[in-house]
């Protein structure tokens, strides 16, 4: 129903750009928490947004205003994900209404929503991924912090396989010249 509302929506916009951008708002925050990912919703909506902003000269703030509220949504919804391995999960998994296989995280990139992006708690699985690799253990607690040379160091001659598989590693070993 979501992406049946947001292609009618699209297909409208010159009308309802018309429109007072408040009653368009509240009728898309509707449609945002009716949906069962509130933060792919949130984010498309802020799209959505963004692209009455780029052909409304007039209204352009009051629009952009609206798309910002939109990623507030998203961050609210992140902020409410208790458990980090749970939100590592909830930002990875391919989202089942895009034709492409697409993440959270994916759909956040390609958007270039920078500050939805640095949301805290996602830069601390950011940079987990970073330093110890795409996959996380249920066991394994989530490091939100930055590694510091040493430790990476460390990595390097006690596991170097796992500092080499590690994107971090992977992108040094890279840059070494021999």
């Amino acid at each position: 129903p979501f992406n049946s509302g947001l292609a009618i929506l699209t297909e409208q916009m010159v009308q309802l750009r018309r429109g007072e951008p408040g009653r368009l708002f509240n009728v898309c925050k509707e449609m945002v928490i009716g949906t069962n990912s509130v933060v792919a919703a949130s984010l498309r909506m802020a799209e959505y947004f963004d692209k009455i902003a780029q052909t409304d000269s007039f209204a352009h703030d009051e629009w952009l205003k609206k798309s910002k509220e939109f990623e507030k949504m998203g961050h609210d919804a992140i902020n409410s994900i208790e458990s980090d391995h749970l939100l590592y999960i909830f930002l990875t998994v391919p989202l089942s209404d895009t034709e492409q296989s697409m993440s959270i995280l994916s759909l956040a990139l390609e958007q270039h929503r920078t500050s939805f992006l640095n949301n805290e708690r996602i830069l601390g699985i950011m940079r987990h991924i970073w330093y110890h690799g795409h996959s996380i253990e249920v066991e394994e607690k989530i490091d939100i912090t930055d590694q510091k040379w040493i430790d990476s160091f460390k990595l390097l001659l006690s596991r170097p396989f796992k500092f080499y598989f590690s994107p971090f590693g992977f992108l040094w070993a890279g840059e070494v010249e021999i």
